[in-house]
């Protein structure tokens, strides 16, 4: 598998926990915001820790009991939305 960018929330985007299973993204450029489910809630928070796109995806393939390569392709749809919505930017190595 080749290595990916690291991803990030964008420093625009601004993130607040409404309850266990929902959460809201306020894009400040645009004014637009975004409700995440409690998976979106996992991997916008292992994002912001610094974890890799395929230490998210081993941690929703253990989580939800899908296969890894299910995994690896709706955590990578999630992050292209998310990217094209301007909600991350490269992050950094660690």
């Amino acid at each position: 598998m080749t290595s990916q960018p690291r991803l990030a929330p964008s420093p625009n985007a601004v993130y607040t926990r409404l309850d266990d299973d929902s959460a809201a993204v306020l894009d400040l450029a645009s004014k637009r915001y975004y409700t995440l489910n409690a998976t979106g809630i996992a991997i916008w928070e292992a994002l912001a820790e610094g974890h890799t796109s395929e230490e998210i995806a081993t941690a929703v393939h253990e989580q939800y009991q899908i296969t890894l390569d299910e995994a690896r392709d709706q955590v990578a749809s999630f992050l292209e939305e998310l990217r094209g919505e301007g909600l991350l930017e490269p992050g950094r190595d660690p």
